[in-house]
């Protein structure tokens, strides 16, 4: 048993784990259908073809993005960085994976809904085991959405390292379009799409960082600072404009702790993706854009026409949260910039000083374009975030002061390897109840109250859900129907839910798989801020994994049969054996992890040696 998503190995020469997934099975090429996110008819080209990457997954060395110290990274091919990917709805994205690495590797596709095949999802410990050393591992991931993504390692800090990449799902060209592209891209009137790629950096190996972080040393639980923030993986990225052309631009924040406020000197942007979902553009632009880390945006960016211009460039600007950092050096620039070129540009114009007072969207202020109504509650669940330093001498992120742990065998194996009665307690899915079993079609509720000082954005895997209510410094609000836009809440995959405040979110059981809800700060994930939503085992038992994704487990060390401990007799399920690999750590007395608490405890013991260096000093004069 392993707290949540623990070390498989400790960091030996500065050496740690990184990620992987995969499965295999046949699958044809497939004719698509446009996504349902327009009102538009559109024929499309057929067969839409399928998307098909390798990656050798390894080391790459001397790797320095930022000018500033050079270092290995997570890379593959053997470069760095890793190429993004490009995809169609309807068809499928065949990923090969050859882990390289010395120690296990997990793939997880941020934000797909992996409907019938919830074993690719590579949550590690949660739905899949990882890909073992030197094994190769092939997943065929169905495209069941659009929009704007990215791919990641999800286990071992491998995204901290440098496994990360963006990955866009598109609508399949038509026959009917303007541009060649697709409706969509008719509706909006876009010439060009542009990824950008919002990341923090660290010089420092996750290993080391996590082992210090989850260490006795850290009982405050001060998360690692990065030593810099980079745009499209530099610090002197160039975005080329081209005069009166319009663009979609795709931004996603890929950092393991930081919050970004993007906006771009004398450019609107107007909004009309969220998290994936299409929505509504707004009448009004906005003048910044906050992400918090695995957040995306898709904006409409109206170039200068020429007369406009008088030979100017301009800066895209991602401003750090510094909230979210705890004592940052002075070194750290607070303020990394891209250059928006122009063709005959010469000189930045119209350089910000500080970030833009203007209209800044929330994080439910929006409408998708394709209406789901606010349903009410078949069930509620809720979740108290709090921080706290734990007789293990760790500062854990808890949900209801439980941290997350993994056992022998993961939630997905016990809920589809165990009768239906069973497979819906939650006791067998570990004692401690951070799994909660869910029975398909329900609408779950679940609140979110954050005890802590810092914002915190949860992301839910397999769906997107309806923000009902977000509270900044309070408590949740009555659940009703009491969001921005009850006829259509807003969805989305990650939410912020600020410090002391609150969230309502609901999700609908449709999805069949064991689906991870965690925060998205790195450090805090592996800490154990995360619980687990096993949704309708049965309709998971009509999709049997990959045999390649059970020998992957069996490979690594976890069973595949029965309850969390392997117990396979279905009266049994329930129960485990006394012994303290499965009991939880517990909590200090409340209060005593502040800063002020830990002082006294470093000043009470300071006095004591004190005190015991005079007595001997005294004791030798005489």
């Amino acid at each position: 048993m392993y707290t949540m998503f623990e070390r498989m190995k400790s960091c030996v020469f500065a050496s740690c784990v990184l990620l992987l997934l995969g499965v295999n099975s046949p699958i044809a090429q497939v004719s698509a259908q446009v996504v349902d996110n327009t009102n538009s008819s559109v024929t499309a080209v057929e067969p839409v073809q399928n998307t098909t990457v390798y990656w050798d997954l390894g080391w790459v060395e001397d790797i320095n993005p930022d000018g500033l110290y050079s270092r290995r990274v997570v890379g593959v091919n053997g470069s760095w960085p890793i190429p993004g990917v490009t995809a169609y709805y309807g068809a499928y994205l065949i990923l090969t994976v050859k882990n390289s690495l010395p120690t296990i590797a997990s793939v997880h596709a941020h934000g797909m809904y992996q409907n019938g095949t919830s074993f690719y999802d590579g949550a590690y410990g949660i739905n899949t085991c990882g890909i073992p050393p030197g094994e190769t591992f092939t997943f065929h991931m169905p495209l069941q959405q659009t929009g704007t993504y990215w791919i990641h390692g999800h286990n071992n800090g491998l995204s901290v390292d440098g496994f990360r990449t963006s990955f866009v799902i598109l609508d399949p060209p038509a026959n009917n379009t303007l541009k060649g592209g697709s409706q969509w891209q008719d509706d909006l009137g876009y010439d060009e799409e542009i990824i950008i790629n919002l990341e923090d950096w660290y010089h420092t190996e996750h290993c080391t960082l996590i082992d210090f972080f989850l260490g006795i040393y850290n009982p405050t639980g001060k998360e690692p600072i990065p030593e810099s923030a980079l745009i499209n993986h530099g610090v002197d990225s160039v975005i080329q404009f081209e005069y009166g052309k319009t663009y979609l631009l795709r931004v996603i924040a890929m950092s393991a702790l930081a919050r970004f406020n993007m906006y771009i000197d004398g450019h609107d942007m107007y909004v009309v993706e969220v998290d994936g979902v299409r929505v509504q553009m707004p009448e009004e632009p906005v003048s910044s854009l906050f992400l918090s880390t695995a957040q995306r945006y898709a904006v409409i960016v109206r170039a200068k026409n020429e007369s406009e211009s008088s030979a100017c460039n301009y800066y895209l600007h991602a401003d750090l949260d510094l909230d979210m950092f705890d004592n940052p050096p002075d070194t750290l620039d607070a303020f990394p910039r891209a250059t928006v070129q122009y063709p005959d540009g010469q000189q930045v114009c119209e350089e910000s000083a500080e970030s833009p007072v203007g209209n800044v969207l929330m994080e439910d202020d929006f409408t998708p374009l394709v209406v789901q109504e606010f349903r009410p509650a078949d069930i509620s669940i809720a979740l108290d975030v709090t921080f706290e330093l734990f007789d293990d001498g760790v500062n854990h992120g808890t949900f209801n002061q439980t941290v997350y742990k993994t056992y022998e065998v993961i939630p997905y194996y016990s809920a589809i390897s165990t009768p239906d009665e069973q497979a819906m307690d939650s006791l067998t899915y570990g004692p401690h109840g951070t799994v909660y079993p869910l029975d398909r079609m329900q609408t779950v509720e679940v609140i979110i109250t954050n005890n802590d000082a810092g914002n915190h954005p949860f992301h839910l895997h397999g769906q997107h859900f309806q923000v009902i209510t977000l509270v900044e410094g309070g408590t949740p609000e009555p659940f009703t129907a009491t969001s921005k836009n009850p006829a259509n809440p807003a969805r989305r995959d990650t939410v912020t839910v600020p410090s002391e405040g609150s969230a309502v979110i609901h999700f609908y059981t449709d999805n069949p798989g064991a689906w991870l809800f965690h925060c998205h700060i790195e450090w805090h994930l592996e800490a154990g801020l995360a619980v687990v939503f096993v949704v309708d085992p049965t309709g998971m038992q009509a999709s049997p994994p990959p045999e390649q994704h059970t020998k992957n487990c069996l490979t690594n060390g976890f069973q595949t049969e029965g309850n969390a401990a392997g117990v396979t007799t279905a009266n049994e399920m329930s129960t485990y054996p006394d012994t303290s690999e499965y009991d939880l750590v517990e909590p200090w007395p409340v209060g005593f992890t502040t800063p002020e608490s830990i002082g006294a405890l470093v000043g009470c013991i300071a006095s004591c040696f004190l005190g015991l260096g005079v007595v001997i000093f005294v004791n030798l004069k005489l």
